[in-house]
């Protein structure tokens, strides 16, 4: 499930997305990402004019998941731009996999995170997503709910605030007056479901934290 220090020539399966860093760990941007066979192509909006040379790059690939690869890239402008909107573009060479994450729903990562949540029989109410992955949310509140009760929530996980809907599944009651339920995602937004596994991915890489349930 978690690998370190991985030494493969490993070729991309269905990437979509990737995030370049800069020293300190910093984000320098995000990128489309184009693979066919071992080419891989990068495509960004931004002039990469802090990129330079050998690069700690993020994939995010819904076969492998998600990966924090040490990549060689050459940048240059896109002879393309008309077509395909993104000014510029990298012709990449992954050299060393340092960390995977495989693609799993039952990947959970920690969080503490007060949210305002909504439903047709609560009304309003705040409470704590615990712990999050693609399939659903853990939540605590004050707020006693029904099982298979609907409700949402709004959150930006990568860039996009999405409104999202879960609905319980189970209950357990923490104290006389504070309850924790188990939730699972319903009807997610397209392309929710992958900014979800991104966020998930990466919080895992960097902090190592895991919560598997």
């Amino acid at each position: 499930m978690y690998k370190k220090e991985v030494f493969a020539s490993m070729v991309l399966k269905e990437c979509e997305r990737c995030i370049l860093y800069g020293p300190g760990g910093k984000i320098l941007m995000k990128g489309r990402v184009e693979v066919a066979g071992e080419s891989i192509m990068l495509y960004f909006e931004k002039n990469p004019e802090f990129a330079k040379g050998k690069l700690l790059v993020d994939f995010f690939d819904t076969q492998l998941g998600y990966l924090r690869t040490f990549c060689e890239i050459t940048f240059r402008k896109n002879p393309n731009y008309l077509q395909r909107k993104e000014a510029w573009e990298g012709r990449c060479k992954i050299l060393k996999v340092l960390e995977t994450v495989q693609r799993q729903k039952d990947i959970r990562v920690k969080l503490k995170l007060e949210k305002l949540f909504s439903s047709a029989k609560q009304g309003d109410f705040y409470g704590v997503i615990e712990n999050i992955s693609a399939g659903g949310v853990y939540i605590t509140t004050s707020k006693p709910m029904s099982k298979n009760e609907l409700f949402s929530f709004y959150h930006n996980f990568v860039g996009k605030n999405w409104k999202l809907q879960a609905v319980t599944l189970w209950a357990k009651r923490i104290t006389d007056d504070y309850f924790g339920y188990g939730c699972r995602f319903a009807d997610l937004p397209e392309g929710a479901e992958m900014d979800i596994r991104q966020f998930v991915y990466q919080r895992q890489l960097h902090t190592g934290e895991l919560d598997i349930r």
